[in-house]
């Protein structure tokens, strides 16, 4: 059990909040938040002893990075970053994990592939820094090791949709490896799209009557 500032009661009520199939990481995150407050004003640990914990950090961007907006994104990499030293003296393949991810989607890909790469040297044998390695490697043009990372992730998959070239030329590799789900450049259609759509809208047209700086805002010189 890794050591830190949370009970073993608390360690189970986050656990709740991901039963059934779909976890309600909003809640998680605000129980996580009056959790820290309410120790913070009673003296249950320090400012500083809560920025320093790993299993707390590890907590809070799971929750962060499971919202899946580019706010909560910047805030898991805020919280992982304070506690780099502590993760790589554990060797934990989940902390590189949570910090690539993050990293990837505040648009610093070449961080992400930097933390993948370390994340599968500490802890070999965790799946998911190789799979997230496998699409970073795949992304920089480097097929092979993308493919060679993909099959360390033993027992799980991953969904590609764009390729150097479409349609994929029969001789590709990926026809023939096992864990790899080919779709046809579909993938960005899915139950929740019209409603994540909206929520982007509608939280920007906010902003902007308030004059304020708006989300996900394109810089056409980085092309992103």
């Amino acid at each position: 059990m890794m050591e830190g500032l949370l009970t073993q009661e608390e360690r189970e009520k986050l656990g709740t909040f991901e039963e059934g199939n779909r976890g309600d990481y909003h809640e998680m995150l605000h129980y996580l938040d009056t959790l820290l407050d309410e120790g913070l004003k009673n003296g249950r640990f320090t400012r500083e002893e809560v920025e320093q914990d790993l299993e707390m950090a590890l907590w809070v961007a799971y929750a962060c990075n499971n919202i899946d907006t580019y706010e909560h994104y910047y805030l898991s990499v805020q919280w992982l970053a304070r506690v780099e030293e502590q993760a790589r003296q554990a060797g934990s393949g989940v902390w590189h994990y949570r910090y690539a991810c993050a990293l990837l989607y505040c648009g610093r890909p070449e961080k992400a592939l930097e933390y993948a790469e370390r994340g599968v040297r500490a802890q070999p044998a965790y799946p998911w820094c190789w799979l997230l390695l496998a699409r970073l490697r795949s992304h920089f043009g480097d097929r092979k090791g993308a493919l060679q990372a993909n099959a360390q992730g033993k027992f799980y998959a991953i969904a590609l949709d764009v390729y150097e070239k479409e349609p994929l030329p029969d001789d590709s590799p990926i026809w023939s490896a096992e864990n790899i789900l080919a779709t046809p450049h579909t993938v960005m259609w899915s139950e929740n799209y019209f409603e994540r759509c909206f929520e982007t809208v509608y939280a920007n047209f906010a902003k902007y009557v308030k004059g304020e700086t708006l989300n996900d805002v394109v810089d056409f010189a980085k092309g992103y």
